[in-house]
């Protein structure tokens, strides 16, 4: 089960990855915005890497695997749902609060 959650993490983060181009270069029309957005999201990343590790050695991988799969499922959802009302050309409060959304 390990090496399918690692396998299929790694395709999820060449999507993330690509979505992100797209959302920079198209959305924002500012390519160059991206690395400074992933500079700042490394910081919360590990933040997050490191209470997660704390919670699974507590919990068990099993229990939090699934629990984090089904956060992040509703997560992507959520994003789905919420880009066509806060990506709009510009720099403006939606997509500030978008990308603190992706972050997360």
């Amino acid at each position: 089960m390990l090496v399918i959650a690692a396998s299929t993490d790694k395709l999820a983060l060449v999507g993330i990855r690509t979505a992100l181009v797209y959302f920079f270069s198209n959305i924002l029309l500012n390519s160059a915005m991206q690395g400074k957005y992933s500079l700042a999201a490394i910081v919360p990343s590990v933040i997050i890497t490191a209470i997660v590790v704390g919670v699974a050695k507590k919990s068990g991988q099993k229990k939090s695997f699934v629990i984090s799969t089904w956060v992040s499922m509703i997560l992507l959802f959520v994003i789905v749902a919420v880009v066509p009302f806060l990506a709009k050309p510009g720099f403006g409060m939606g997509v500030i609060a978008l990308l603190i959304l992706i972050c997360v």
